[in-house]
């Protein structure tokens, strides 16, 4: 066990990871793009509530919804999601998802975000996870960490009709 103040972290074999996805968006302006946020603990964490809390900028995206992704679907988990301006001028999403059973490793919910017309070919998006906190269903904190995540903006790339005789 690792003791830090008063706090108590079970010494696992890796620490929980609450990661933001990395996303290429080939979409057009205007339109949306989806943003996983997956869960990866060891079995031995039980994990049962995390929090996160991800910062972006509101002049690049705008955040639309969310929805429960399998992990927390399939545990039958109650998702919030709460925004919030910062000092700097980023929104701050906060995310708590809790449920009475550990929650499995994967996909804990996906984010939703607008890409805004004038977005530049090749635009790469910060989406910042800024703090994260793992409990098991006993209240224990565990060690957690996480990723962040980007949209990497390359735009709307059109289906090319060829014909396969022409082609070879």
């Amino acid at each position: 066990m690792i003791i830090i103040g008063a706090v108590v972290f079970p010494q696992l074999e890796r620490p929980v990871n609450l990661d933001v996805g990395k996303v290429t968006a080939t979409v057009s302006p205007g339109e949306q793009v989806d943003i996983p946020i997956t869960m990866i603990a060891p079995e031995a964490a039980s994990v049962s509530k995390i929090s996160l809390e991800i910062a972006y900028s509101p002049e690049q995206i705008s955040f639309i919804s969310f929805q429960k992704g399998s992990a927390s679907d399939g545990a039958h988990a109650e998702l919030n999601v709460r925004t919030r301006d910062s000092e700097e001028g980023d929104k701050i999403l906060t995310i708590d998802i809790g449920a009475e059973q550990a929650l499995p490793e994967g996909v804990l919910c996906t984010l939703t975000f607008e890409i805004p017309e004038g977005t530049e070919l090749g635009s790469r998006i910060p989406v910042r996870n800024l703090r994260q906190t793992a409990e098991t269903k006993e209240g224990q904190f565990l060690e957690v960490g996480g990723e962040d995540g980007f949209i990497l903006f390359l735009g709307y790339i059109p289906a090319i009709p060829a014909c396969f005789f022409y082609m070879h």
